[in-house]
């Protein structure tokens, strides 16, 4: 860990009582932090997103970087009154607002004034969505750190839909039901996951509904998740305010290059985002 970082641990309620955990890398926030977000199945204290948490905060950047209730495969998770079960296999995109909305209202009780969000992966569509649909927060800037986004455009096919619907309306939302492929959930989703994936169809076209800037970014060694053709998707749909990076040798956990994806973020913010207001509240 680089000398000058400091860190703490973190804990939060959602609005729905779920109780997430999470950690602070670099200062308490006093103006801008970056509230970080994973992907499918990950955690924010897995190698990957300390490093680049780490990187950040030497830096100087604050970053709060929080869990959401799509960590793991099938997690218990604590509440204010027991446990429930969440966990990729489980979780709706629906929900993930409630997450967000934990950890910006954190680092805003914190001392922050403005936010930068970072989606990883899953934590991509997430954060996209939320920005979209949340036009009031303090958010001056977004970054999509490697979106799924033809996975996301690709409609789950007619008879996995059908299964789905059929367990959901039986009343077995959380049954599993089989991909047909091995993927990072290992060939399972609930009903009700699969579901309220599909409802989400191609992203991208979100961005048009924000008003911040945008980063996004792929690692060189990620063809199967995104690429170049992803990034100049995403640049078409707001030229003026998008900014796109390649992080050369990198994979979808920028193994070994998070201090590239540090550097790549810090620039942005500097170039994008540092003279940004925060938005009236």
């Amino acid at each position: 860990m680089p000398d000058s970082v400091t860190e703490e641990l973190l804990h939060a309620y959602t609005s729905d009582g779920l109780l997430l955990e999470g950690v602070r890398h670099g200062p308490p926030p006093s103006d801008l932090a970056i509230v970080y977000m994973h992907g499918v199945r990950s955690s924010v204290f897995r190698q990957g997103h300390v490093r680049v948490g780490r990187e950040l905060g030497a830096a100087g950047y604050t970053v709060i970087a929080g869990n959401n209730r799509g960590s793991g495969l099938a997690t218990p998770l604590p509440t204010r009154d027991g446990v429930r079960l969440g966990g990729a296999w489980f979780e709706r995109l629906e929900d993930a607002a409630e997450d967000l909305d934990a950890w910006i209202d954190l680092a805003l009780a914190s001392g922050a004034r403005r936010i930068v969000l970072l989606g990883h992966s899953l934590g991509a569509v997430k954060a996209l969505l939320y920005t979209s649909a949340r036009p009031d927060r303090e958010l001056v800037g977004l970054i999509l750190a490697s979106p799924p986004l033809r996975g996301f455009a690709a409609r789950p096919g007619e008879d996995l839909l059908a299964r789905a619907r059929e367990a959901v309306n039986a009343g077995r939302p959380q049954e599993l039901v089989d991909l047909g492929t091995a993927g990072l959930t290992f060939g399972r989703l609930s009903a009700a996951t699969i579901l309220s994936r599909s409802l989400v169809g191609d992203p991208s076209g979100l961005l048009v509904t924000t008003s911040c800037p945008v980063l996004a970014m792929y690692g060189t060694d990620e063809a199967a998740v995104g690429g170049e053709s992803d990034l100049e998707r995403l640049r078409q749909v707001i030229p003026d305010r998008f900014t796109g990076a390649m992080i050369a040798g990198a994979n979808h956990l920028y193994s070994g290059h998070e201090r590239d994806v540090a550097d790549a973020i810090t620039r942005w913010i500097d170039s994008a985002v540092s003279l940004r207001p925060a938005a009236a509240r």
